[in-house]
Order: structure tokens, then sequence, then C-alpha cells
């Protein structure tokens, strides 16, 4: 038995951040020089300087601009690594410095090691604005990774110190937030009296590249403490351990299948209707094959590089459905098996 407890929103971008970046912070406010930060020596080729601003945005009656300082390669041999970010710099309604971070780079060469750009874009929902920040990050082996920050007024109803713009953290394991039984004492001409907390946010929907597919990922953002929170949790019975107990979190998919050019495939599928459930089958696939993406399954984790979020998914798999047959549905798990029902390895997709 599975008990997922989610709510959705809205969706925004986002997207499994897969290699290591390497990169130095400034924190808010001031304003850092953009030198030294180069991994090559004195032979390295001229380089060009890029600006560009992004917004404004605004937040709670006033207009933030994000600026991109950018360095550029003239005559770089590949286009897609011509250019990289350098400097990402959050400014206030009066040019104020509040947040900066700067990113280390390298020329390998007639090109950049490695190609970093950032969008942002605002976060709306009912209660809450703020301002996510997305970073791409591409290598020249053509694998690709993603990052983002979020940005925000903390609301100060705790302490009228805390209403303040700023950052927001990652989320950790065993942050439910909505999910999780809150009390507050109220004194009353009567006496004291416990009511029910609100809820402190609202969740939304983030699209996770997860290196083959997107998945979408509920997400909470608590801005009554500055902070983002797990959208849902999962629990259940069975897979050999007693009692009720964690368990991956079913998610919706998006994905653009790509079928093998070869004239036939094989893939393996548990089926039973719980991921670590079932017989395994052994099917062979053709070209005109009929696959059903149902959902998808993992355990979620939370990370940081520096202060860039991230997120990885452990223990992924997808129910299938193939040509309409109930006797042919169930989970797989291998990147193989998604290749063979269309979702090969890939850079992450528009």
């Amino acid at each position: 038995m599975r008990k997922p407890d989610f709510i959705s929103r809205m969706i925004v971008p986002m997207a499994l951040l897969s290699v290591a970046w390497a990169l130095r912070a400034q924190g808010p406010p001031g304003r850092q020089a953009n030198d030294g930060q180069a991994k090559t020596s004195a032979d390295m080729p001229p380089l060009e300087d890029v600006e560009q601003r992004l917004g404004p945005f605004s937040l709670k009656d006033e207009n933030f601009t994000v600026v991109l300082h950018e360095k550029r390669l003239p005559g770089a041999r590949d286009p897609l690594f011509s250019q990289t970010l350098a400097t990402l710099e959050v400014l206030d309604g009066r040019g104020a410095v509040q947040y900066q971070r700067i990113f280390k780079f390298g020329v390998e060469g007639e090109r950049f090691e490695r190609s970093l750009t950032a969008s942002a874009r605002i976060l709306s929902g009912k209660y809450f604005t703020g301002l996510l920040i997305s970073y791409r990050l591409r290598l020249a082996n053509g694998e690709n990774a993603e990052a983002w920050q979020v940005f925000g007024y903390q609301d100060g109803r705790y302490n009228p110190q805390d209403a303040r713009f700023r950052i927001f953290d990652k989320p950790l394991r065993g942050d439910y937030g909505a999910n999780t039984a809150a009390e507050m004492q109220v004194v009353t001409p009567n006496g004291v009296v416990t009511k029910p907390m609100v809820p402190e946010g609202e969740i939304f929907e983030f699209r996770v590249w997860t290196g083959s597919f997107y998945l979408i990922l509920p997400v909470g953002v608590d801005f009554a403490h500055g902070k983002l929170r797990p959208g849902m949790r999962c629990a259940g019975t069975g897979g050999g351990k007693p009692g009720l107990h964690e368990i991956g979190c079913d998610m919706r998919v998006e994905a653009q299948r790509k079928p093998p050019e070869a004239e036939t495939t094989f893939l393996r599928l548990l089926s039973g209707d719980e991921p670590d459930q079932g017989e395994p089958l052994h099917l062979v696939l053709d070209k005109n094959s009929k696959v059903e993406i149902l959902k998808a399954s993992a355990f979620v984790d939370w990370g940081l590089s520096g202060d860039l979020m991230q997120v990885a998914f452990r223990d992924l798999r997808l129910q299938v459905q193939i040509d309409g047959d109930d006797q042919k549905k169930g989970w797989i798990h291998t990147n193989e098996d998604f290749a063979a029902i269309g979702l090969p390895p890939r850079s992450a997709e528009p």
C-alpha cells in the first residue's frame, strides 16, 4: 500500500545536476572584482566582456535585476563553447548588489572547457512571489547539468527582522510542512486555546530532467522560514521491510520517445503493481510496438553545491504498458530498458 501526500499548483523548470561544479561564491551584499578566476595562466587568449540584464522582476513592490557578466572567446572553433558565465549579480531597485556569485572557467585550445548559462523568471503562486534562477552547465563530452536558486522575501511573521530579501534554503529530508501536524497556542479572554496552524507556504511543481526524460516533482515554498521543503512523502508496506516505511514516490513523467533504429529490441520488466513486486517478463519490441509510459517511482535526494540546489533520484523506475496489453504491464529500471522503449541517455530537452 502506498500513501503519497502532495498538492500541485504550477510548473517551473529544473533539471538534475549530475556533474561537479567548480565555483566560488561571494555572499550578499557587496561586489567583488572578477579576476583570478580563470584556470589557465598568462597564455590565455584575449577575452571579450559581455553583459546581459534580465528583468526587472517585481517582488513586494521592489524591482530586482539579474546581471550576467559573461566572457566571450573570439574566433572559438565551437560556437557552443565560445561564451560562458563568469559572474552573476542580483541588484535591487537602487542598483545595490544583494547577491553575487563568481564562477571559475578555463580555456582549452580554441574553446572554453565548459559553457555555463543562466536564466531568470518570476516564480508566482497564490501567496508567494519569488525569483527563480536556473543554471545550465554544458561539458565538452556532451553531458549537461542544471541547478537552481530561489530568492524571495521571508515574511517575518515570527520575527520582523526576518522580513528580508534572501536566498531560500534547500529542502531537507523530514521537512514536510503541510504534511506535518502543527499547533499553536492563542491567548484569548477565556484562556489559552490550542489551534491547528495553517500550512505556511504553497506547493509548486518542478520539471526535473533525469538524463532521459522529465519528472514532475512537487516542491513546497515555506516563506515563513525562508526555505523550500519536499512537497511529497511516501510510505507503504512490503518490500521485505516490516510495518509502514518510506518508499519511492510516484511521479508524473514527461517524455519524448525516440524509438531505436533496430528492427527489434528486448525489454525486461517486473509485472507487479508495485515497483519491487511481480515476476520478470522478457519481451521483444519492434518498431510498431505501442509503448505507454504510465508513471515513475523514485526516492528523491536534495543537495547543495555551494548555494546551488540539486536534486537526484535513487531507485528510479518507470511503469509502462506495451500494446495496451495488461499482461505486458510492469516496471523497468535500467538504462538499457529505458533505451529499449526509446528513452536513451541524452542532453536535456527544452
